[in-house]
């Protein structure tokens, strides 16, 4: 793994995490009068997924070994697919007919796999077995992120 992946992705992870910390009132479900994603997917949880991913985007493109516009499009585009794959996952856990809250495997990598497979329409920049990788090391991160942000408080529940 090179510098190059980790400013890609980066924005994803952040992007992901930001609506814990944030939280939010209103559902996505309830502002679209749909039942597709349950109500802990919040508009303002959304909006800082968005705003804190772009900004990390931009930031990490100082730092990036290729040009501005690039890295920062790749940001952008890392982040937009995280988005995607968590909202993915809300829905195919409704499908599943899983209750809001429950564990679900895929909730630890859906965002970066979406991340990941967006920026590779853009920019072929991962490879299989780094892509493989990144889901692995993404799982782990992720369940233990979220033990300890149920541990302080910012989630009900562990997972």
């Amino acid at each position: 793994m090179n510098i190059q992946n980790i400013i890609f992705i980066l924005p994803a992870y952040i992007a992901n995490a930001m609506p814990v910390f944030i939280g939010g009132e209103i559902p996505l479900d309830k502002l679209l009068k749909i039942k597709l994603f349950g109500n802990n997917k919040t508009l303002l949880g959304l909006l800082s997924a968005f705003s804190s991913g772009v900004i990390s985007a931009y930031i990490l493109s100082f730092y990036s070994p290729y040009n501005f516009y690039l890295s920062f499009t790749i940001g952008l585009i890392s982040t937009i697919g995280a988005i995607f794959g968590d909202l993915f996952g809300s829905v195919i856990k409704r499908k599943l007919g899983k209750k809001e809250g429950t564990e679900f495997w895929l909730d630890n990598i859906l965002f970066i796999f979406f991340a990941m497979l967006f920026v590779n329409f853009y920019y072929n920049t991962f490879e299989p077995d780094l892509f493989l990788l990144i889901l692995l090391i993404t799982f782990f991160i992720h369940k233990y992120a979220n033990v300890i942000a149920h541990k302080i408080g910012l989630k009900k529940v562990p997972w």
